[in-house]
């Protein structure tokens, strides 16, 4: 029996198996190519071939993260977007294809070399409290980032810590220091200030002046100048040890008071001239300046000699004491308008306590008179006062005509004055007439009285 009928049928065998390794592009990284913190990066991982298709699945540090399939006949690719930050450093990205023909998955995986500038910058102080002749050493401290050399950091990054030592002085008080710290590859950078405190006690101004000169009867203002830290300064005043009030604590009225580094004193006495001492104080210690205030005041002639009484041929000696301040030696004069030869037969001598001596040789009856002391010192007013010189000689008599000849009416009063010049002592007076004695003050016809003008000059009336 032959069969003439053909019987076909179809059956498809699916065979399995394994799709071809993925790798992963769109991020290449070389030590001159690098990733900033902050930018986007997106990168792709393609599987090609197997059957079926690779699923592709995305890790970052074995968590799985979500990213977009783009399927063709023969491949699968997945994409993620990624903005950058500082856990993205060192972040170990993998790419997984897996499919029914294989029990493990294939993969690739690439780890992220991601720059970032420094977090932070802080400075540290040690000790805290800073004084002077001791040594501190500021620490700065930079936040992780790559290419930082000290220590490891967070994410992958280092830490720089760096030491400045300083040795303390006044001077650095108020100085600013300023540590920066740099990510050269990104050309980023952070920083951190510290200003100095240094502790010290109060320091006067070396410009302050310590000697002072004022004018009596006119105001004088010393201001000192001080530095300290802290600069809660308290000042007190005393002068020869008592204090001077202060204007805090015054009625208003004081003619010399205090206000912190200000010395007032409204209106100078030759007897504040002295020393004063002003005290600085504040946390850390105490200093001390003393200022020497000089009151000048008008030079005035506080004694002079008596008349001097001399033999003719001998040596004069006059003086003059001034008081006055300042009082040189050119500040005493002495001059006499009626003595040519002042200069020939004059010296002058000058004691330190103000005192000039006028000596003049080889006096004269026609020396007799006065000689003027003048004092100027260059304040207030020029002061003068007479010297009397007197020689030795017997009594002259005035005979000047007006003196020479009186006349009266018959029964009045008549009067006759002799006037006479001597030295020293009383002169005594007789009267005659006609060569007789006259018996004055005896009857009621003739009666006298005695005037003495000057030292030298005296009169009788008759």
């Amino acid at each position: 029996m032959q069969l003439r009928e053909n019987v076909v049928s179809t059956h498809t065998i699916n065979v399995l198996y394994p799709p071809n390794p993925p790798f992963i592009h769109g991020y290449r990284y070389t030590e001159r190519s690098y990733i900033p913190s902050g930018t986007m990066q997106k990168i792709s991982c393609t599987s090609s071939g197997g059957n079926p298709l690779a699923t592709l699945t995305w890790y970052k540090n074995d968590k799985k993260i979500n990213s977009i399939i783009k399927t063709t006949d023969k491949s699968v690719t997945a994409k993620i977007t990624i903005v950058t930050n500082v856990t993205d450093n060192k972040a170990r990205y993998r790419c997984e294809a897996a499919n029914s023909a294989i029990d493990i998955p294939l993969f690739e995986d690439i780890t992220m070399i991601h720059h970032v500038p420094p977090g932070y910058v802080t400075i540290r102080k040690d000790p805290v409290e800073l004084k002077p002749n001791e040594q501190a050493t500021l620490t700065c401290d930079s936040g992780s980032s790559l290419y930082n050399t000290t220590k490891a950091g967070l994410h992958g990054g280092t830490v720089s810590t760096i030491e400045l030592k300083l040795n303390i002085t006044e001077q650095l008080n108020g100085i600013v220091y300023t540590c920066q710290a740099t990510n050269e590859a990104l050309r980023r950078s952070a920083h951190d200030t510290i200003t100095l405190q240094v502790l010290y006690k109060p320091v006067f101004d070396k410009d302050n002046e310590q000697t002072v000169t004022g004018v009596e009867g006119e105001p004088l203002i010393v201001s000192l100048k001080t530095d300290g830290s802290p600069q809660n300064i308290a000042y007190t005043w005393t002068k020869d040890g008592l204090p001077i009030i202060q204007s805090s604590t015054g009625s208003g009225v004081e003619r010399i008071f205090s206000d912190g580094p200000v010395l007032n004193i409204t209106r100078l006495s030759r007897h504040d001239t002295g020393t004063y001492t002003c005290e600085a104080i504040n946390s850390q210690c105490s200093s001390v300046i003393q200022i020497n205030i000089t009151v000048n005041y008008a030079a005035t002639i506080v004694a002079t000699s008596e008349s001097v009484i001399v033999n003719p041929n001998e040596a004069a000696i006059l003086s003059c004491t001034a008081d006055g301040h300042p009082l040189s030696d050119d500040a005493i004069t002495w001059k006499r308008d009626d003595f040519p030869d002042f200069d020939a037969r004059t010296s002058v001598m000058y004691h330190k306590k103000g005192t000039s001596y006028l000596r003049i040789t080889h006096v004269t009856r026609n020396d007799l008179g006065n000689f003027q002391c003048t004092v100027n010192n260059g304040v207030g007013n020029v002061t003068t006062k007479d010297v009397m010189l007197i020689v030795k000689h017997k009594p002259e008599i005035d005979e000047h005509p007006a003196l020479l000849t009186f006349a009266s009416d018959a029964g009045d009063t008549g009067k006759v004055i002799c006037k006479s010049q001597a030295h020293g002592g009383i002169t005594r007076y007789s009267w005659a007439r006609s060569g007789w004695p006259i018996a004055a003050n005896t009857t009621g016809k003739y009666y006298t009285t005695f005037r003495q003008i000057d030292a030298l000059t005296s009169e009788s009336v008759l």
